[in-house]
């Protein structure tokens, strides 16, 4: 077992309750002085506190709410010694002499007590830490109770000075955590600002390069519409990409004779002509042919006498869209147009189609057409971007 034990010169420690002389654990008091071994002499001293282990009592001496209270010694019980054994006359020198000790003791405390209620005082005006109500009253009353007028000639209670220097050396290092804390804040505040305007200038960089980007894009495709269309216009059509199935009769027609039907074309080179001198290859017009939806045959049809890039930069009519600022499209060949329209008129008679809803779903046309110019522009600009 260990004691926590307090000399009569003011000096506390821990020590083996075997360097104290006639100590009893079960009738040991706190009030009387014992003769205690330090460094192979022995000195008087109070035994504050007993524990089985020198944790425990280092823990009850730095929890504030365990603190230890220092009771005044009864001179008059004498000092325990060797054989307790003591005349009056060694008696009373031990009370003078306690009595000495303790106002010189009583003298040094008071100074440095005040002392740090004076460094209290200094930090309290300066740090927001200290200015709580319960301490600005406890520290305004504490100078009053150490006046030279008491009995015990000014002694600071062993408890009040123990619990005032373990809150000051908290505050203290409370005080310089947030210090320490708060540099750091500031630091990571100055990264993230910066790293902050770094990224606004890169985001106003991107949006200049996409800007020019878009706008020569733009560029390009109007030059390459452009030259299509004025393409197109000098030299008529080529043989287009799609193909659909269609008839298989080889009957020959004169040049100016009129298309009526897939019966009435020419099968030439493994090509069809279907009119106005437009060749298409035998399995894109069977796949056309073989179609069931007016929709689907007109705009297939479409595609294979135009193609894809020149539909694209044509409309039906040629004339401006209503709440568009965009310019008008270059008509679609009326040749070609005509040509296309003979030639759903021929495939809705195959289909023994009546006369009057036959001529109703004709009209149709040019509005199936229209939709695939549109389907194919919002398709490419998907693609673009």
């Amino acid at each position: 077992m260990f004691a926590y034990v307090k000399y009569t010169d003011g000096y506390k420690a821990v020590v083996p309750i075997s360097f104290i002389k006639h100590f009893d654990f079960k009738t040991y008091q706190r009030d009387i002085l014992y003769q205690i071994l330090w460094e192979n002499e022995y000195f008087n001293g109070q035994v504050l506190l007993v524990k089985e282990t020198r944790e425990e009592i280092e823990e009850s001496t730095v929890n504030p709410q365990k603190r230890i209270r220092v009771p005044k010694i009864h001179l008059e019980e004498g000092v325990m010694e060797e054989n307790n054994e003591g005349t009056s006359a060694e008696k009373d020198g031990l009370k003078k002499k306690a009595k000495a000790i303790k106002a010189a003791e009583g003298g040094e405390k008071r100074k440095s007590l005040m002392q740090i209620l004076t460094e209290k005082k200094a930090l309290k005006n300066k740090n927001p830490l200290y200015t709580t109500e319960k301490k600005r009253k406890r520290e305004e009353t504490l100078p009053d109770s150490f006046s030279d007028s008491d009995e015990d000639g000014g002694v600071v209670p062993q408890k009040m000075y123990d619990d005032i220097n373990i809150k000051y050396h908290q505050l203290q290092r409370k005080h310089q955590a947030l210090t320490h804390d708060l540099d750091q804040c500031k630091q990571k505040s100055t990264e993230l600002e910066n790293g902050k305007s770094e990224l606004e200038q890169e985001v106003v960089t991107y949006r200049e390069v996409n800007l020019t980007l878009q706008q020569n894009i733009d560029k390009l495709l109007k030059e390459i519409f452009s030259q299509r269309s004025e393409t197109s216009r000098t030299c008529e059509p080529a043989i287009p990409p799609l193909t659909p199935p269609g008839q298989n009769t080889t009957s020959e027609r004169e040049p100016d004779q009129p298309i009526h039907g897939p019966r009435q074309m020419e099968k030439k080179d493994g090509k069809i002509h279907i009119g106005t001198d437009i060749w298409l290859r035998e399995e894109v017009w069977r796949k056309i042919d073989s179609t069931t939806k007016d929709s689907l045959f007109v705009k297939e049809l479409a595609v294979a006498i135009w193609g894809t890039a020149e539909l694209m930069g044509r409309s039906v009519s040629g004339k401006e869209c209503l709440g568009k600022t965009t310019e008008a499209k270059p008509p679609l060949t009326p040749c070609k147009l005509g040509t296309l329209k003979e030639c759903f008129r021929g495939w809705l008679t195959k289909q023994n189609v009546e006369k009057t809803e036959r001529e109703k779903r004709e009209k149709l046309a040019g509005y199936f057409i229209s939709q695939k110019i549109q389907d194919l522009v919002k398709s490419g600009k998907k693609q673009s971007k």
